[in-house]
């Protein structure tokens, strides 16, 4: 699984903050960005966002692989 750290949202972010998407989010999501920040997405932004993330990190690592 991603290193994404869930917890349940606060009252004071209603809704996902992924563009496009008007559902009521349902976790805060550390993003992995430097400085390391944290969104507000629904169930579905968050399971497509941790799939991205672990696909971005077995192609770096795969490419490392390759390059050593």
């Amino acid at each position: 699984m991603s290193n994404t750290v869930y917890s349940t949202r606060t009252e004071d972010e209603e809704y996902c903050e992924i563009e496009y998407c008007e559902s009521q989010a349902a976790y805060v999501v550390t993003v992995t960005s430097t400085p390391p920040s944290q969104r507000y997405m629904c169930s579905s932004c968050e399971y497509a966002y941790a799939m991205g993330a672990q696909h971005g990190k077995a192609v770096a690592k795969a490419a490392k692989e390759v390059t050593e």
